[in-house]
């Protein structure tokens, strides 16, 4: 991961962190639904990536969204 994909998912991630678990869990929706539709991922696999970074990773869930977030950017750039 470069530097610029870190501070787009530390930034992203400051951001996830001040919303409410509803607005969070639509972001989350929001993301899946975007990286779906482009064809390149699977549903299957980002919820197992997600279930990963959660649990073996400790990673927080404003911080896995914002990772998948980050990676919509990307697709999308």
């Amino acid at each position: 991961m470069t530097i610029e994909q870190q501070r787009i998912i530390n930034y992203l991630t400051r951001r996830y962190d001040s919303l409410s678990e509803k607005q969070l869990n639509s972001q989350l929706k929001k993301t899946i639904d975007r990286l779906t539709a482009s064809g390149a991922w699977e549903i299957e696999f980002l919820e197992d990536v997600l279930q990963k970074l959660r649990k073996k990773e400790g990673w927080s869930k404003p911080r896995t969204v914002a990772y998948l977030d980050a990676l919509d950017i990307l697709d999308r750039t």
